[in-house]
């Protein structure tokens, strides 16, 4: 009886939870933000609702002055929609972290420093823009071809180079007696409007410019793992590995398996004397199982 009545108490519990989150969602519906302390509210509400519904508002809590977004391009790739957008950071200190939220919790995104860029990056520096890659799969599409994101920016101190993100994070945390300056705006991801459609054999048929497109893609859908071997030459993968076919684009190179590699690819990135060699595959499991073979042949 005990145990029922401790069920019966947090079903009611999560349905006052419930109840509140959507309150909460009328008071930033109805309710303008005009002072810090309101837009400081507006932030913890907005959290809770996402906490509790896993959902958002679609709509900013406030002007937004520390950020801009513009669409750039829209295109089908490996049964996903990717879009494309670009970032400008509006502040002079601080750097601005991207997170992206939307109802579909398969919602992926990755940042570039340029258009032209093949090497993620974490943030956007003061006054600088970036390259924002999102990616939602098909199925996320079923009941609407069009699909509301959100974009939170947040200006943090500038990261220092020495600490990974998760503890540059903890230490910002315990050290800043301040809350950081954040905004929210909305954009969209449409199926109709991404009419292009590739897969991973397209990128041989590219000039440059089209090719870091799906890179840039390939990067947020497929897992990747570093060859650490130093003695790692091309030339004796070409051997070992003739069903590769290669796209040289100068300072980058991507070999894209076929027949029984399929789904995998070797990338390779010379810059400022150093080289970037990775296995990439659609799963991790890929990426190990060819990597003993690369060990094993190179």
């Amino acid at each position: 009886m005990d145990e029922d009545e401790e069920k019966l108490e947090e079903a009611v519990k999560l349905m006052e939870n419930q109840l509140k989150a959507k309150k909460a969602i009328l008071q930033e519906v109805l309710e303008t933000v005009e002072t810090e302390k309101d837009k400081k509210t507006s932030t913890k509400r907005r959290k809770y609702i996402r906490d509790i519904l896993n959902c958002e508002v679609t709509f900013p809590s406030t002007a937004n002055d520390i950020f801009s977004i513009d669409p750039i391009d829209s295109f089908r790739f490996e049964h996903h929609v990717v879009a494309r957008f670009s970032i400008r950071s509006h502040v002079s200190e601080g750097d601005l972290l991207v997170t992206v939220t939307s109802c579909a919790s398969s919602v992926r995104w990755i940042l570039f420093d340029t258009e032209s860029s093949t090497e993620p990056c974490s943030v956007i520096g003061s006054n600088n823009s970036g390259i924002l890659c999102v990616v939602i799969p098909f199925s996320d599409l079923f009941q609407d071809d069009k699909l509301f994101l959100n974009i939170h920016g947040k200006i943090t101190q500038k990261m220092s180079k020495i600490f990974t993100f998760p503890f540059y994070s903890i230490i910002e945390k315990n050290q800043n007696p301040t809350a950081p300056r954040e905004a929210v705006t909305s954009a969209s991801l449409s199926l109709s409007e991404a009419s292009e459609e590739f897969d991973l054999r397209s990128i041989e048929f590219m000039d440059e410019k089209k090719a870091i497109r799906l890179v840039q893609s390939i990067f947020l859908l497929f897992s990747q793992l570093e060859i650490e071997n130093a003695d790692f030459e091309f030339s004796t993968f070409r051997r070992h590995f003739p069903g590769f076919l290669e796209n040289d684009f100068d300072t980058w190179r991507l070999y894209v398996g076929t027949d029984r590699f399929d789904g995998v690819l070797v990338y390779t990135k010379t810059e400022d004397d150093s080289t970037k060699n990775l296995v990439i595959g659609r799963t991790a499991s890929t990426c190990f199982k060819f990597m003993n073979a690369l060990n094993a042949k190179c």
